[in-house]
């Protein structure tokens, strides 16, 4: 796929914008980060016509949204589904009150994640989904190592990451919750964080894991946890019920932190 150069400076400006944010709470105090926006274009060429994201057009998981599609296939979606979890595990330990996660997950994650009144906000690093080697060319890059150095650095002053730095210092989430220890040193960059990071070991029979956090001068925790899904993940439970008692330790989260509370 190649690309006008109208069209490549189109993607430029789509990359810079609030693009790949899933969205929610802007108000919100504990923010989930990903790496990747699930999401997809339905067309490669699509891609060159894509409108930049105000910050007023950033969405939440609201009617409109549950009314696409794609809503039907949240079943598979494991990730959001042990993001639910975590939450729930958060509130347990803030309300010291019991919670059936097992039995109220799937509810949390269709009436409650992400929604525009509710308790997080969800963004991620890079804007598109593009899993192999072959479909970084949809995204007007030559190679994924271009891409992803342009979400870091942009050109002319202006990147990706320094919006969603800005956002961070603008809006002062209590938690960053970034997903994916591999990529530490972007999530530090993309929110501003600087200095070695502490770690945590999440005390679990079974495989050991551990993550790391760190907070700035102005009180955000940035916690960096493991991938919540595969093999090396926080695939059992007990790991995101561990997880989540020690962020609310880390983060300081009361009851105020979860305006949609159970």
């Amino acid at each position: 796929m190649s690309y006008t150069n109208e069209s490549a400076e189109q993607i430029k400006r789509y990359i810079n914008s609030y693009s790949g944010i899933d969205g929610g709470n802007q108000s919100a105090k504990i923010w989930i980060c990903g790496i990747e926006y699930g999401g997809e274009v339905d067309k490669p060429e699509d891609i060159g016509e894509l409108t930049p994201i105000t910050r007023d057009g950033i969405r939440a998981w609201d009617e409109k949204f549950k009314g696409e599609a794609w809503w039907a296939m949240r079943g598979k979606w494991v990730y959001h589904g042990r993001i639910s979890k975590l939450m729930l595990y958060m509130m347990q330990d803030v309300m010291a009150k019991a919670v059936d996660v097992t039995s109220f997950w799937k509810s949390y994650r269709d009436n409650f994640l992400y929604a525009e009144d509710g308790n997080e906000f969800k963004l991620n690093l890079f804007p598109f989904s593009c899993p192999n080697e072959h479909a970084w060319g949809q995204c007007g890059f030559d190679k994924k190592s271009n891409y992803l150095v342009f979400c870091r650095n942009g050109e002319n002053g202006e990147s990706r990451f320094g919006k969603l730095h800005s956002l961070c210092k603008e809006l002062k989430p209590k938690v960053i919750i970034a997903t994916g220890k591999t990529y530490c040193e972007d999530f530090q960059k993309a929110f501003g964080f600087e200095g070695d990071m502490k770690s945590c070991s999440l005390e679990v029979e079974g495989p050991q894991r551990n993550f790391l956090y760190k907070k700035d001068e102005g009180g955000t925790a940035l916690v960096v946890l493991p991938f919540p899904t595969g093999p090396q993940g926080l695939n059992k439970d007990a790991h995101l019920k561990v997880a989540a008692r020690q962020i609310v330790k880390i983060s300081g989260l009361n009851m105020d932190d979860f305006p949609r509370s159970l």
